[in-house]
């Protein structure tokens, strides 16, 4: 081949090698871009996944849902227990989340596009875009808070949803659900009025999202022992019996109060028994498990043949197996499983304990299931039936590094600390209709309540003609200044579809008359569940 062929070959061959290698690396860079872009959009995604997180609705509704039960019976019963413990396998696990990110194959070349990308967005002189993990940070202080709610120590959640709450961090509904479980800590830690207020906020800041579905339905909880204490308070009981009637009522402090001074008193065995194991149970729900096993195991040691030392035993597995994830707490119960002849129940009970272990169930079973506790959550369902009916077969729990983030948390709060608080802005020449005593979602609840009986009526009277049909409707209208009520419509998103029945439901709700306030308040806007079911 002569010199000046090689040299034209040389030509050719050279800027082909430059364009091939300039076009793969487009190729590559672009894929990377695309990548990162669904990176971004999964970290939006994650946000959203958090604000809907059925394991946190969850964990509220079963809470409340056992605690009425409990009320209703005026005991507890071995299976309560098992489903209790299944409850907490549940929120402890995956079953109910979205399935984990997976890596993408183009990860690898993710840092050299982030460059190019960030270099061009100087040029173009805008600012730097990075990786969201202050966002994800920001969730695992949520993740954390949450551990410590679902573990019943509500005094450090409440310090750590508050120290959220004041960095203003999240947006608006992701606020919401942030201030929707400070409310029920609030309760569970025995601040009603705390609590009450925070759920009324939620309901009127949020009308139409899930976040006030579930406000209302603790509201509706929080009336429901209110009205039980004010019966109370008329009536006169021996101290064990008003013992009880606290527990019973989550007055827990003075439960163990008056237990612990009728203890002092009382000669009968089985009293004192029953009165040390509620002493113990008043201070479980306070998220105290040392003084409750202290109390647990007292009930064993000086009343060891009566029900109460069996209950007493199957309360300390629960806590070392569920709660505390301890176990040294769990073999102190063990030690003693012949001697009460429980195998039974502890076998029942061991099979949710492996299933926090491992989760092997598919993802078709598993968002079925998760569709089945959305609709239960959302409207007036019974979520403890459906937890019930649940086919677990082995979740994977879910495991948190909490002290290496309490101490991060800790130095957070120091700064949040030395900034100046923000002036709140009060608007003095408008009347906040939400703050109307009778416009209160309290006031409102129970008075819808009473007059959705007619309601009921209807639906039980098509049932009669042959209907059969049954869901929940989000009812949607505004209270007039005046009481009377206009624009009523029922949200398209119900799961009610028997549209004659809404028809006549939206006729009535039309003619609901509410009591009047006074000028200078505007309209009230209130969204509302019912849930219409056929009854066996």
């Amino acid at each position: 081949m002569s010199y000046k062929t090689k040299s034209g070959f040389s030509a050719i061959i050279i800027p082909l090698l430059i364009l091939t290698g300039i076009v793969v690396f487009t190729v590559l860079f672009n894929l990377s871009v695309i990548d990162i872009r669904y990176q971004e959009l999964d970290s939006s995604l994650y946000k959203v996944a958090y604000q809907q997180d059925l394991n946190k609705s969850l964990s509220m509704l079963s809470k409340v849902s056992i605690l009425k039960r409990r009320l209703e019976t005026g005991s507890e019963s071995a299976e309560e227990y098992a489903l209790e413990s299944k409850i907490m396998a549940v929120i402890g696990s995956d079953l109910l989340k979205e399935s984990a990110d997976k890596p993408s194959k183009w990860s690898y070349m993710r840092p050299v596009a982030r460059v190019g990308m960030n270099g061009i967005r100087l040029l173009m002189g805008k600012g730097i875009s990075s990786d969201d993990e202050k966002s994800k940070q920001d969730n695992k202080e949520l993740e954390v808070a949450y551990f410590y709610e679902r573990n019943r120590r509500y005094d450090k959640s409440l310090e750590m949803y508050k120290a959220i709450l004041k960095a203003k961090k999240h947006s608006a509904d992701m606020v919401a659900v942030i201030e929707l479980h400070k409310g029920f800590c609030e309760a569970m830690s025995g601040d009603f009025t705390t609590a009450r207020k925070t759920f009324e906020d939620v309901i009127a800041q949020n009308p139409d999202s899930e976040t006030a579905t579930v406000a209302w339905r603790l509201l509706d909880f929080m009336n429901t022992m209110d009205d039980e204490r004010a019966a109370m308070s008329e009536t006169g009981e021996t101290s064990l019996e008003y013992g009880k009637k606290l527990y019973l009522l989550m007055e827990y402090r003075k439960a163990i109060s008056v237990l612990a001074d009728f203890a002092t008193k009382s000669k009968n065995v089985t009293e004192l028994a029953e009165a040390v194991f509620l002493k113990g149970r008043s201070h479980e729900e306070l998220g105290d498990p040392a003084m409750a096993i202290d109390a647990y195991r007292e009930v064993i040691s000086k009343y060891g043949n009566s029900t109460f030392a069996q209950e007493a035993n199957r309360r300390i597995y629960i806590l070392g197996e569920f709660y505390e994830r301890d176990k040294d707490i769990t073999n102190i119960a063990l030690q003693r499983l012949k001697e009460y002849k429980d195998e039974s129940f502890f076998d029942e009970l061991n099979t949710y304990s492996e299933i926090v272990e491992e989760s092997k169930v598919t993802d078709e079973a598993r968002l079925k299931q998760r569709e089945e506790v959305r609709k239960a959550i959302s409207g007036n369902g019974d979520v403890l039936d459906v937890i019930d009916r649940l086919d677990l077969s082995g979740e994977k729990a879910v495991a948190e590094s909490v002290k290496a983030e309490e101490s991060r948390m800790a130095k957070a709060e120091d700064i949040r600390k030395t900034e100046d608080a923000k002036a709140k802005i009060i608007e003095a020449d408008k009347l906040d209709v939400n703050e109307h005593p009778m416009r209160k979602p309290s006031y409102l609840g129970r008075e819808i309540k009473r007059r959705a009986v007619v309601l009921q009526n209807i639906y039980n009277g098509m049932l009669k003609r042959g209907e059969d049909f049954g869901g929940t409707i989000k009812l949607q209208f505004y209270i007039e200044r005046d009481g009377t009520v206009t624009r009523t419509q029922i949200d398209p998103t119900s799961s009610l579809t028997n549209q004659q029945f809404k028809d006549k439901v939206t006729e009535q709700v039309q003619n609901w008359q509410f009591p009047a306030i006074e000028d200078g308040y505007g309209a009230q806007k209130v969204t509302y569940p019912i849930t219409f079911q056929k009854t066996e």
